[in-house]
């Protein structure tokens, strides 16, 4: 693009003061929706310990279940492809949205990159348009296309995340699944903090907006928003990531088998799921007489997968008290 071109853009920077994911990319997809055509924007945002799925994702086959649910992360499904990654408050995230005749991947990135080459980290773009620092990633992208002609590029950036919980939520156990879903590639990662032990979310913040500006040569408008002047305006889109519907009903079909065993005996639930509905499942247990596992079965099929629907079946068809509160404790720790 020539530099006269790029003069005659308006350009904006919204930094985003919430760590609430469903916030955050519910502003990002109302930026995309109301973006005109003379405008880019640059979103800088970041989430507190949170998965983030790419849309064709199942959560299942991507993250440890029960280490999320013991921990209370939030997991939330983004509008754009890709795979699952992990934010906690020290990764920031960035998103370039843009109309397609101002959309350039190889420039958005190149900003990144410059970025963190004014703050002495040197890194490359892979074929994948992930930033990797001495062979490991640190950055990753993901995009999506609105009304055919409205673009967002967005992206991580992991200036000091914590890698241990990264590895222990995005390790799920896959032996025991099968999915339609697209998989993560996994890959490599690590900290911009390991290459300059001085950068900061504020800092990095500093150096993308800089050299923002300096691309399309002009001083961008820069606002500052928060969930307190925003939240209302936002709410019709924040309902769609915060629903079920869209989180987990949204996955692509699977199959999958949870082993338990318990006081009173070890269980083998094998269930196979479309659209966020349990069509088909079974039980094994060394134990019939104590737990009626085909009379269970039975009663779950059909339903949602969710503990709360599991559990109202399972209130009244169960009597004995020690299984039917086992089976509630077991499906509250393993189902979204």
């Amino acid at each position: 693009m020539t530099g006269e071109f790029i003069l005659l853009k308006r350009t904006l920077v919204y930094y985003s003061t919430s760590y609430n994911p469903v916030f955050n990319l519910a502003l990002e997809e109302y930026a995309v929706k109301n973006l005109d055509r003379e405008t880019v924007i640059l979103i800088l945002w970041q989430n507190r310990n949170t998965i983030v799925m790419g849309r064709h994702q199942n959560p299942y086959n991507e993250c440890d279940v029960t280490a999320l649910k013991a921990n209370a992360v939030t997991l939330v499904r983004r509008l754009s492809g890709g795979g699952t990654v992990y934010h906690d408050i020290d990764n920031l995230n960035f998103s370039f949205i843009a109309n397609t005749e101002d959309f350039d991947v190889a420039r958005q990135l190149g900003i990144i990159q410059e970025s963190l080459s004014q703050l002495g980290i040197h890194c490359r773009i892979n074929e994948r348009n992930d930033l990797i620092v001495d062979g490991k990633k640190t950055s990753g992208s993901a995009y999506y296309t609105k009304d055919h002609h409205k673009q967002c590029h967005h992206g991580t950036l992991l200036v000091d995340v914590n890698l241990h919980d990264l590895n222990r939520y995005l390790n799920p156990d896959n032996s025991s699944i099968q999915s339609r879903g697209i998989e993560s590639v996994r890959s490599s990662v690590a900290n911009l903090k390991e290459h300059n032990t001085k950068i900061t979310i504020a800092s990095l913040q500093k150096s993308i907006v800089s050299q923002f500006n300096a691309v399309f040569q002009v001083e961008s408008t820069v606002m500052t928003v928060s969930e307190k002047n925003m939240e209302t305006l936002l709410k019709p889109l924040m309902s769609r990531y915060v629903s079920w519907e869209w989180n987990i009903a949204k996955s692509p079909g699977f199959e999958i088998i949870n082993e338990r065993i318990f006081e009173w005996g070890h269980i083998k639930f094998w269930m196979k799921v479309d659209n966020g509905i349990l069509i088909d499942c079974s039980f094994e247990s060394n134990d019939g007489e104590y737990f009626p596992f085909e009379e269970t079965a039975s009663f779950l099929k059909g339903l949602q997968i969710k503990a709360t629907e599991f559990k109202i079946h399972i209130d009244r068809h169960i009597k004995r008290i020690q299984v039917r509160e086992s089976l509630n404790a077991w499906f509250e720790q393993c189902l979204l």
